[in-house]
Parts: structure tokens; sequence; C-alpha cells
């Protein structure tokens, strides 16, 4: 598996979700936010159990396919 470099425009896409969460009172991890704005910004997926991403999902307008790796 070959890292994704994490680059100044996913930084700034990061900040925009995470002030978009704030306004809307959705508390979640910051180091979700980075790889939620990383993977929207490389039109990847995400697989995980973990809610925050679905937080997420639900204020991001064309957000990212999030997969439960249970029903994978």
């Amino acid at each position: 598996m070959t890292p994704i470099p994490f680059t100044f425009a996913d930084s700034q896409l990061a900040a925009k979700i995470s002030r978009m969460l704030s306004k809307s009172g959705k508390g979640v991890n910051e180091s979700d936010i980075l790889i939620y704005a990383q993977a929207l910004r490389k039109s990847l997926a995400i697989v995980t159990l973990d809610k925050d991403f679905d937080k997420i999902n639900s204020i991001v307008k064309g957000g990212l396919k999030i997969l439960d790796p249970s029903g994978v």
C-alpha cells in the first residue's frame, strides 16, 4: 500500500469541514476530519466502523461512500 501525501488543499478542505461541523453543533475527532477531507479530494471511499464519518457525511454536499467492514 502506498501512502497518500496530505496536501495544503486537503488541509484547506478540512478547515472548511471543521467550520461546517462547528456551525451544525456536531463534534467529531479532528483526525477524522483530516482523513475525510483527503479521501473526499481524492474521490476515495472509507471503510470504517467510526460513526464520526457518518456525522461528517451528513453535512458535506456530495459526500463520500462510507463502507461498514462488517458488511463487506
